[in-house]
């Protein structure tokens, strides 16, 4: 039975070494590329709406 596990994790971690490679090649964005691409997007887009609301409420200033 223990032996079964260890063929069982080995084959599962080539599986993955080899479907790695494959998107590798095909220039494919893994899960990870797109979560940390997803993280930066939401980091711009919070920088891009503070820098918004400092422009409106400078404008507001400058036209009272």
């Amino acid at each position: 039975m223990k032996r079964l596990e260890t063929l069982r994790k080995d084959a599962t971690k080539q599986f993955e070494q080899g479907m790695t490679a494959v998107l590798n090649r095909l220039q494919i964005a893994s899960t990870s590329d797109l979560d940390r691409i997803d993280r930066k997007i939401s980091a711009i887009n919070k920088q891009m709406k503070e820098m918004g609301r400092r422009k409106r409420s400078n404008g507001a200033a400058t036209t009272a």
